[in-house]
C-alpha cells in the first residue's frame, strides 16, 4: 500500500494526489478504485474547500439531470459534514452552476456569491458554444468508465478531448498552466474508450496484477492511480452486502479493483516456434499453429506474411471479411493472447 495516498481515515488524500501530479508534470489524473473509496466525495470536498473552480462532468445528460436533483446530489454529505449548502442551479436546458445557497424572504432557494463551477454532460457538451472557461482550472469527470450494461458514447474519447480543448483553449500558449483533468471511475471495464485511446489498457492490467497503485507517464502527462489496496475496501469486506456477494464479479470490482469481464483464460504465453506468422493487423501479429487449428496474438513479429492490414476503416473491413473465421475460433476459445490489452484490440478491430 502507498500509505501517502490515503489519509488517516482511510480515504483518498487529494492534497497529496495533486501535489504529486504537479511534481511529475502530469495534469491528467485518472483514478480507478472500488465502490465507496471516497473518490467523488474527496475530490469535490477538496475542490470546494480550496476554492478551485471546476467543471463537474458526467458521461450522459440523464446521469447529470439526476444528480442535479437535491435528493441525488453528490454534495449532500459534503454539505452535512462542512455545514455548507452547495446546490445546482440551472443556467440552461443542459447545464447548471454550483453555488452556496440560502432561502430568501420569499422562501425560495437562491444562489449566493460566486459559483464553485459549472456542471455539464459529455454527451451534450457540444451544445456549449462560445463560452468563456478561462476561470476554470480543472475538469472533474466522474464515472468516466461506463458499467457493462451501458453503451459507450460514439467516439467517446474524442468527445472528451474536444471538450478539454474547448475549455482549455490556448491558455498554455498564453503562459498559463494547462487545464487539469481529474477522471474518476470504478473498475467496470478495462477496455473503456479512454484507456484504449491513451494506450493504458496494458498498464492498468499490470498494475492490477502487481498491486502497483501509482503510475506516471511524463511524456503524456498522465498520472494513473489504481486503488488496489484501499483501507476502506478492506473494512467493507465484513459488511452484509459483501458477505452476500463474496466471490462474485461484483465484489471483485467493488472491493478488489479487479476489472469486470476480464477473460483471463484467453491469456496464455505460447512458444512461437510452434506457430507461423499468418497476418498482421494494426499492432497485432496473428500466428497460426503449425499442426492444429488455433491462433496466437502477440506484438512480436517473426517471419513474413502475405498480407498486412492497417487500422483504417476500409482496411479493417477487408480484414474482417477475409478472416471472419478467426473471430469464430476466438468465440470457442481457440485464439490465445500474449496480454489482455491485445485481446481488447482484437475485439475492437473486429467490432469497429
Amino acid at each position: 500500500m502507498n500509505k501517502k495516498l490515503y489519509g488517516d481515515n482511510g480515504y483518498l488524500d487529494f492534497r497529496y494526489i495533486f501535489k504529486m501530479s504537479e511534481k511529475h508534470c502530469c495534469p491528467y489524473i485518472l483514478i480507478v478504485g472500488g465502490r465507496g473509496t471516497g473518490k467523488t466525495y474527496g475530490a469535490l470536498k477538496y475542490l470546494t474547500t480550496e476554492n478551485i473552480k471546476f467543471m463537474f462532468m458526467r458521461r450522459t445528460q440523464t446521469q447529470l439531470d439526476l444528480i442535479r436533483k437535491p435528493e441525488f446530489s453528490p454534495f449532500k454529505s459534503i454539505n452535512r459534514d462542512l455545514n455548507k449548502t452547495i446546490e445546482f442551479f440551472s443556467i440552461s436546458k443542459y447545464n447548471s452552476a454550483l453555488y452556496d445557497s440560502e432561502i430568501n424572504e420569499k422562501g425560495k432557494l437562491v444562489p449566493v456569491g460566486e459559483p464553485y463551477g459549472i456542471a455539464a454532460a459529455l454527451s451534450t457538451f457540444s451544445n456549449l458554444r462560445g463560452f468563456d472557461a478561462s476561470d476554470l482550472d480543472i475538469v472533474l469527470y466522474d464515472e468516466f468508465i461506463c458499467e457493462r450494461h451501458e453503451r459507450p458514447l460514439k467516439e467517446e474519447a474524442s468527445a472528451l478531448f474536444n471538450a478539454l480543448e474547448t475549455i482549455g483553449r490556448n491558455r498554455e500558449l498564453n503562459g498559463q498552466k494547462p487545464l487539469k483533468l481529474l477522471a474518476l471511475a470504478n473498475a467496470n471495464n478495462i477496455s473503456n474508450p479512454i484507456f484504449v485511446s491513451l494506450g493504458l489498457v496494458t498498464q492498468a492490467e499490470k498494475m492490477t496484477r502487481s498491486g502497483q497503485e501509482i503510475y506516471f507517464n511524463n511524456a503524456k502527462g498522465v498520472m494513473l492511480i489504481m486503488l488496489n489496496d484501499s483501507p476502506i475496501s478492506s473494512k467493507k469486506m465484513q459488511t452484509a452486502l459483501y458477505n452476500l456477494t463474496g466471490g462474485t464479479e461484483y465484489a471483485e470490482m467493488a472491493l478488489h479493483n479487479n476489472f469486470v469481464g476480464v477473460a483471463r483464460d484467453c491469456i496464455e504465453s505460447q512458444d512461437l516456434r510452434q506457430y507461423k506468422l499468418f497476418t498482421i493487423v494494426g499492432e497485432l501479429a496473428i500466428y497460426k499453429h503449425k499442426s492444429v487449428r488455433k491462433f496466437y496474438v502477440t506484438t512480436h513479429i517473426s517471419g513474413e506474411c502475405k498480407e498486412t492490414f492497417t487500422t483504417s476503416i476500409n482496411s479493417l473491413r477487408a480484414f474482417r471479411i477475409k478472416y471472419g473465421d478467426i473471430w469464430g475460433l476466438y468465440c470457442i476459445g481457440l485464439v490465445k493472447f500474449e496480454t489482455y490489452s491485445l485481446q481488447v484490440l482484437f475485439e475492437k478491430y473486429y467490432k469497429e
